[in-house]
């Protein structure tokens, strides 16, 4: 199977504008107040990383079905700062950018400014992809280099007077990142490696030293290791090898490089591991290529250039586009489903659903380098239970046990209509597991696993995940839940998930993100409350939470300081809530209104529901004697100052 990774596409056309609020038969092909902007494409404008310099000012278009056009999110944000609203606009095939759907889109007005983001889910902050190998120019597979390329862009429109006659304005986006480029070449080989038959050099890692660029282009984070893009020759003897990196500042002590060199015979006394100490300073715009010297035991970085990225770049031999022959193909169950249609036309008496059509022979073939990508849209005519057909539980339940049980390391559903529970779904007398975790309970014991899964791309269909991840120990990057609304246990035991999800609309997060490694807990929508063992964390905010479950901070938490408790009235909180954390540590902020529910001689709370009944479980009150301190509103109640 072929895929284009990069092509030679026409130039930027660019729609945006402000909230819509009246005539909504209107669309933004009809509406006379939409406003369409043709963006220049400036020196440093572009989503292909590689290629010729004009290839570089393009961005994608769709490619044959295999892949939707670019996204681009764009914001208008009035003179106070507000956002007023915020349209994702996607690259067509005749080259217009088109808002999502076509009836939500923006419109002129002033005074305000346009502010635009790719990729698109970067209008929240951007955090650096650091498996940039991955990328194969496919939309469908959001490819984690030319989506490293983040780019942001605005335009003022300051009075009515400064819309065009034409409704057209300029949007030039502006890289907020830096390429590195290294070359490694057989004939820069010392002296030490004189008899080998170097079958393979290949560029491991290179370090960026931020992880995080907030929407205006500020860096931070720690610094990470990114797996590099490379030119397909590379792998095997000498090449170029690509990453795109955080802006920084220099760390002369850092690990900034790691190259292994192979030779025949080629097993493992048949290789050595080179690394470069001291990584530079990295400027935003900035394109830094080293041409390394190999010796046996250490690297030379030997000449760096640095130039402007998009002027003197031509990473693939000035063609701008070249084949990859294992880049994988989504599995469409449009596709799958027009086929099953056809199959049983044809065959009445030997009829099939659609789960048969999905096989280990199919998904082996489309699942490359540990790579999954599922499109298209499921039929959930007949709803059977949690809004999904009975044809389409059983469906997805063969591609979730796929996942469980073979080296699938990153699953793209983005693309994926139908699929609203990613749980234990029963079907009359049977249930299936549409989880990536295998694990089962059987009163005090839990027993299973969960997948290789490392990156997990949702669907905004999904609104149910509980247990969904758990036990994926190697899951380190979550998105595309944002109409996720219950997710108990759902990242329980992945224990490498530093960064909690972007979950805006979740009521339950009991035990969801015990035995993890995040540092903070911040969800404003959650309700239901439980997490424990988290040896990292520090804050928990969640502040309309009123369902404190039973052993709702339990576990070790050494560096937990704060937790933020802000509703007036709760539900249920357990005498034992606080009775697991270290004395004298944590501070519990709640709100004012508290006051009059605790007892300052005592130190013991009791909160009241909303009809004035106790919320107290197990008790007549809780204990607050191991905290630090407790803050009603401003007011320090314990210890009484």
């Amino acid at each position: 199977m072929n895929m284009n990774i990069l092509k030679l596409l026409a130039p930027l056309a660019l729609l945006a504008g402000c909230a819509k609020t009246t005539v909504p038969e209107y669309s933004w092909t009809t509406d006379p107040d939409a406003v369409i902007v043709s963006a220049s494409a400036g020196v440093l404008t572009k989503s292909n990383p590689t290629g010729t310099a004009e290839t570089q000012k393009t961005f994608n278009g769709p490619d044959g079905g295999k892949f939707l056009g670019d996204e681009i999110a764009i914001s208008a944000v009035d003179d106070a700062g507000q956002v007023e609203k915020t349209v994702t606009y996607r690259l067509d095939d005749s080259k217009v950018w088109n808002p999502v759907p076509a009836t939500d889109y923006l419109v002129w007005k002033a005074p305000v400014t346009y502010k635009a983001w790719y990729p698109a889910s970067a209008k929240d902050g951007f955090d650096l992809p650091t498996d940039q190998c991955e990328s194969n120019g496919s939309q469908a597979t959001i490819g984690n280099f030319a989506k490293a390329d983040f780019m942001t862009g605005e335009y003022s429109c300051i009075s009515k007077d400064n819309i065009p006659d034409d409704r057209k304005i300029k949007l030039t986006m502006t890289r907020k990142m830096a390429l590195v480029t290294v070359n490694v070449d057989k004939n820069r080989l010392k002296n030490q490696f004189a008899g080998k038959d170097i079958f393979m050099i290949r560029v491991e890692s290179v370090q960026s030293g931020l992880s995080h660029v907030s929407s205006d282009g500020t860096g931070s984070g720690d610094p990470v290791d990114v797996r590099p893009y490379l030119y397909e020759s590379a792998y095997y003897s000498d090449g170029n090898y690509h990453a795109i990196v955080v802006p920084c500042d220099g760390d002369a002590s850092a690990r900034f490089l790691k190259i292994t060199v192979c030779w025949k015979p080629g097993n493992d006394e048949d290789k050595t591991e080179l690394y470069v100490t001291g990584r530079p300073t990295f400027e935003a715009g900035k394109h830094y290529t080293y041409n390394l010297t190999l010796g046996k035991d250490k690297l030379d970085l030997g000449d760096i250039t640095v130039s402007d990225w998009g002027s003197t770049v031509d990473l693939n031999e000035g063609e701008g586009e070249f084949e990859a022959d294992k880049a994988p193909d989504p599995v469409s169950v449009s596709d799958l489903r027009r086929q099953l249609e056809e199959w049983n036309a044809a065959n009445p008496e030997n009829k099939k659903e659609l789960k048969d059509l999905i096989t280990k022979e199919l998904l082996d073939e489309c699942c490359v380098g540990g790579k999954l990508i599922l499109t298209g849209e499921f039929d959930n005519t007949n709803k059977s239970s949690l809004g999904m057909s009975e044809e389409t539980i059983k469906a997805f339940a063969q591609i979730a046990a796929y996942v469980r049980d073979n080296d699938v390391t990153y699953l793209d559903m983005s693309g994926l209509k139908g699929v609203t529970s990613l749980m234990n779904v029963p079907v009359e007398a049977e249930e299936y597991n549409l989880c990536f975790s295998s694990v089962i309970n059987e009163g005090s014991t839990v027993s299973g696993a969960g997948s290789k899964l490392e990156t997990f791309i949702g669907s905004d269909d999904v609104v149910n995940i509980v247990r969904a991840f758990e036990k994926c120990v190697d899951l380190v990057s979550v998105s595309g839940l944002k109409n996720v609304t219950n997710a108990d246990y759902a990242f329980a035991g992945c224990s490498k998930l530093s960064k909690t999800p972007d979950l805006p609309n979740v009521l339950s997060l009991i035990h969801a993100f015990s035995n993890t490694s995040i540092t903070e807990l911040t969800y404003e929508s959650v309700k239901g409350l439980a997490v424990n063992n988290c040896g990292k964390l520090t804050i928990i905010d969640c502040p309309n939470a009123v369902k404190l479950e039973e052993n709702v901070f339990a576990g070790g938490m050494p560096k937990l300081t704060d937790i933020y408790l802000k509703s007036k009235h709760f539900e249920i909180v357990y005498t034992t809530a606080f009775d697991h954390l270290k004395r004298g540590q944590v501070t519990l902020h709640l709100d004012a209104s508290q006051k009059g529910n605790i007892d300052v001689t005592n130190k013991t709370w009791t909160p009241k529901k909303s009809n004035g009944d106790s919320a107290v479980d197990g008790g007549e009150s809780v204990p607050l004697d191991l905290l630090k301190a407790v803050y009603c509103g401003e007011e320090q109640i314990i210890p009484k100052i």
